[in-house]
């Protein structure tokens, strides 16, 4: 893998003290990104999320020219004019303690471009509820401590399913791994609380749009949706056929409208 650290490309692993707190834990941030074939995507909302939960948890962040080092990476590999997926992370390095000026070291920027492949325009989501409730203010940031997440990802690919849905201990649905979810009940469309889950970029984008309200939604009430949608920064929106045993009707048109938006957003 190729990245940018302290303005300059390194090639290989990113180098990291045994007995950091980000190798024992994965303790620290990150943000996926897509990069349209021309321009990197809503780059200022993700710094601000990353911005926000680093301050909500008393830490600093090195400031990163994400536009310059996504070029950067972008030319080294050759990946100008394609889609690509630029991801930054802020992880730590050393114990989060205070110096002489009570103020915890900042924490440093590295960052990292793939190619980027989105799902099909007709690709329609078949979910499953992950196997166990989640309840933590944790899930409202997009920390690199998302082992819990990998792992019900895995568990529902390796039953048949695309992605799993998180939920609270008493059944509210949140999200998925991987993605915000919306649901439109035949008037309106709505989503679940924004409390224990992500503040999705994808979804500010498209909320005042679709005009979306947030309700206390759980596994009873989705056979009286008539549709549902993931969407994120990478994929944009798609349609979701099933969540364990409700079905939707797959919206595909108005997918691409919104996937439209979500990938082009300045």
């Amino acid at each position: 893998m190729t990245y940018v650290r302290n303005n300059a490309l390194h090639c290989g692993p990113l180098p990291q003290h045994v007995t950091a707190p980000s190798f024992r834990s994965g303790t620290g941030f990150y943000e996926t990104l897509l990069y349209n074939g021309c321009r990197l995507v809503n780059a200022d909302a993700h710094m601000e999320r990353i911005t926000r939960s680093a301050r909500a948890c008393g830490l600093h962040l090195l400031p990163v020219d994400l536009h310059a080092a996504a070029q950067m990476l972008l030319d080294h590999l050759g990946l100008c004019g394609s889609m690509a997926r630029i991801n930054l992370f802020y992880t730590l390095e050393s114990a989060p303690a205070a110096d002489a000026s009570g103020l915890c070291p900042p924490l440093v920027p590295a960052v990292t471009a793939a190619p980027y492949t989105p799902p099909s325009a007709d690709k329609a989501f078949r979910l499953c509820r992950a196997l166990h409730g989640v309840q933590s203010w944790w899930h409202e940031h997009k920390t690199t401590a998302h082992m819990g997440h990998l792992m019900e990802r895995t568990h529902a690919q390796a039953a048949g399913y695309d992605d799993a849905v998180l939920h609270l201990p008493d059944g509210a649905i949140l999200e998925t791994t991987t993605a915000a979810l919306i649901f439109y009940n035949g008037s309106r469309f709505t989503a679940p609380f924004p409390r224990f889950r992500l503040s999705s970029t994808a979804e500010a984008l498209v909320k005042d749009v679709l005009g979306i309200t947030y309700e206390k939604i759980t596994a009873d009430r989705l056979g009286c949706m008539q549709h549902a949608y993931v969407l994120n920064a990478l994929m944009g929106m798609r349609p979701v056929r099933s969540i364990d045993t409700a079905e939707f009707n797959p919206d595909t048109d108005l997918c691409n409208e919104m996937t439209v938006l979500i990938q082009k957003a300045a």
